[in-house]
């Protein structure tokens, strides 16, 4: 698990490396780059991030890396997104308004 956690942020690091430099080649072959429309950030945030990614990164984990996640993501993170993970694996909204 361990070896799988650094390799996963391993990975989050070279995504926004290489993100940000085909961003780069993208602009400089002349096309443009259109952010998403709030319609779609709120669809990828409220349905693909706690339908979607994070319960299936809950399943990868396992229960006892469930436990983990979700013992450091509720208290941490939970309160600034506005999502809590249950013992399951789901995700919920809190009923506190995220921080923005």
């Amino acid at each position: 698990m361990e070896e799988a956690a650094r390799s996963e942020l391993e990975a989050m690091r070279l995504a926004a490396i290489q993100f940000e430099h085909g961003v780069t080649e993208i602009q400089d072959a002349g096309l443009e780059l259109i952010p998403f429309s709030p319609e779609m950030l709120n669809y990828s945030f409220e349905t693909a991030a706690t339908e979607h990614v994070i319960p299936a990164w809950m399943r990868r984990m396992g229960p006892a890396g469930r436990q983990f996640i979700a013992g450091t993501f509720n208290p941490k993170l939970g309160p600034v997104v506005g999502l809590r993970i249950e013992p399951d694996g789901s995700v919920v909204k809190n009923s506190v308004t995220p921080v923005s």
